[in-house]
């Protein structure tokens, strides 16, 4: 059985660049009542911004250590319209 982890098609990485970002976001939403935190909803993109940070790093090691083109692709063009609906729908 293949490494699921490890597939390299877009469709792989469209999902990792959907899910993580989902999942910080949630963590961050979660403690949205700790000083930090708290200090970061001042403005509202900054948690979307900090949730899309994970984006890069993952991307990097798709690229770089595995190889996975397609997936470090697909990752890639969802994180930037991540970026453009956060810098548009948050002026």
């Amino acid at each position: 059985m293949k490494n699921l982890l490890k597939t390299d098609s877009y469709f792989s990485g469209i999902t990792y660049a959907i899910i993580i970002p989902v999942l910080l976001f949630g963590l961050i939403y979660f403690f949205r009542d700790t000083n930090l935190v708290m200090k970061m909803f001042d403005n509202p993109r900054v948690p979307y911004l900090i949730a899309l940070v994970p984006n890069l790093i993952v991307m990097r090691f798709l690229f770089v250590n595995y190889q996975l083109f397609k997936t470090g692709k697909g990752m890639l063009a969802i994180t930037f319209i991540e970026f453009v609906v956060v810098f548009i729908y948050f002026r």
